[in-house]
């Protein structure tokens, strides 16, 4: 039998659809009926009794039955089913849920937290004093931000002796982070990692904005040059030349030994000019020992030159990224967001991320109050302080001008937990357990009308 034709259900839809036009929130949720719709009418026979009219009518009215009204009496959390002798009673404490975006977002989390399906951790940081004024205030939330090294610097420059960060101005003064502070986080890190550059010597250059991390090695190199004293250096030995000794009739093995046992000293013709030569040479060879004594840098003598080790370290661009990507400038590795928020008299920084630990650290974070809002990881999360953190979102969710005391919001807190075990926020939760079939329809019947309403755009 012959269904109905693409055009004719692509009709049927755009009605449905026109409908709703005007709430851009319900579009996601419309666009799913849509395509239930398609689904059904293509398998449905054709039939002189279908009216397109009359199908349309019935499903806009529906989706109105099923939106929700702020004040409206649904039962939500009562709807938890703490038993038939309570669950009407609870009813009338818990009638008065608003349908407004703070409790919206506050029965998402609390669905969240009973089902285990959290990505993120979210912690409310309460700060010690309510007088810090909005420059303090701004320094904190950005302390709070994560920032690697990888977002201050510019480029990065190293020659196997000398490694120097090019930190860019527009991102110092954007996160306000001092080029100090941003050396010493870098000192730290290498010297966690075992790092023998964070023993080097180290500047910080503010005008040209750099920090530069040298070997000893590099500054005899630069003594060596402007000193005009011959050497060869590789990646295992440096080898400086004594005066008047000519290195390209010397080779070196790997052992630091010679192959050539005769030193290739050249004499002058006239005497004077070779005894003047003999002393400068002397002299220029007693300065190079002076040096190296001075700053106690250790060397064999080989007869011909100085052998000392180059102290090369090898740092490849994946050795640099991995400083660039965990060096932790401010904040610590995992946050996603972070969000100031204003309750009542209190400036309160909400985060959102992984391992947020390390931010109760904060000195200006007051750790009594701060508190988890959600966990991430629940089953990593010992027993009581899911149940505490349970009770602190039922007790955000409610409207704070029902009737609802707190002693009701903790029986139903005791009821969704007991015997260790967290019941589920689902329309299918009462049906994995021992309940009454009262307990399982006073639960299951208002949870459904809470999932199909404007929530649904939540993903609930």
């Amino acid at each position: 039998m012959e269904s109905l034709s693409e055009i004719e259900i692509n009709c049927i839809c755009d009605k449905i659809s026109k409908n709703f036009e005007k709430d851009e929130k319900l579009q996601p949720y419309i666009s799913e009926i849509n395509d239930k719709v398609r689904t059904f009418l293509s398998k449905k026979p054709k039939s002189e009794k279908f009216n397109p009219d009359k199908f349309v009518n019935y499903i806009i009215q529906k989706i109105e039955d099923k939106k929700i009204k702020s004040n409206t009496h649904v039962g939500i959390l009562a709807a938890q089913s703490i038993g038939e002798p309570v669950t009407q009673l609870a009813l009338s404490y818990f009638h008065k849920l608003n349908g407004d975006k703070d409790n919206i977002d506050g029965v998402k989390e609390l669905h969240n937290i009973t089902k285990n399906k959290v990505d993120y951790d979210v912690v409310e940081f309460y700060l010690k004093s309510k007088d810090y004024d909005s420059n303090l205030k701004k320094k904190i939330l950005n302390s709070m931000r994560y920032i690697a090294l990888n977002d201050v610097v510019l480029d990065v420059v190293y020659d196997g002796f000398c490694l120097r960060f090019f930190l860019c101005k527009q991102a110092i003064f954007k996160y306000k982070i001092h080029p100090k502070i941003i050396f010493n986080c870098i000192k730290e890190y290498l010297e966690k990692t075992g790092n023998s550059i964070s023993k080097w010597d180290s500047i910080v250059n503010l005008t040209e904005l750099y920090i530069e991390f040298s070997q000893p090695a590099s500054k005899l190199l630069d003594w060596l040059d402007e000193n005009q004293v011959e050497y060869i250096v590789d990646m295992e030995i440096l080898c400086i030349f004594k005066p008047n000794i000519n290195k390209n009739k010397i080779k070196v093995d790997e052992t630091g030994e010679t192959n050539d046992n005769s030193p290739d000293i050249s004499y002058s013709d006239n005497d004077d000019d070779s005894n003047s030569n003999e002393l400068q040479n002397t002299a220029k060879n007693e300065l190079i020992i002076n040096y190296l004594n001075n700053n106690k840098i250790k060397f064999e003598d080989k007869g011909k030159y100085y052998l000392l080790n180059s102290d090369f370290v090898e740092l490849n661009n994946n050795g640099i990224k991995k400083i660039l990507n965990n060096v932790v400038l401010s904040g610590t590795k995992g946050v996603i967001k972070v969000v100031p928020k204003h309750y009542n008299d209190e400036f309160i920084i909400e985060v959102t991320g992984t391992n947020l630990g390390p931010l109760f650290e904060n000195e200006y974070v007051d750790k009594d109050r701060s508190r988890y809002i959600v966990y991430g990881n629940l089953m990593d999360v010992d027993f009581e302080s899911r149940k505490k953190n349970i009770l602190k979102q039922l007790q955000k969710i409610v409207n704070n001008g029902s009737s609802c005391k707190n002693q009701h919001i903790e029986l139903l807190t005791n009821f969704m937990c007991q015997d260790n075990k967290i019941l589920s926020m689902s329309r299918f939760g009462m049906k994995n357990d021992n309940f009454s079939f009262m307990s399982k329809l006073s639960f299951e019947d208002p949870y459904n009308k809470l999932l199909n309403t404007k929530l649904i755009e939540y993903h609930i």
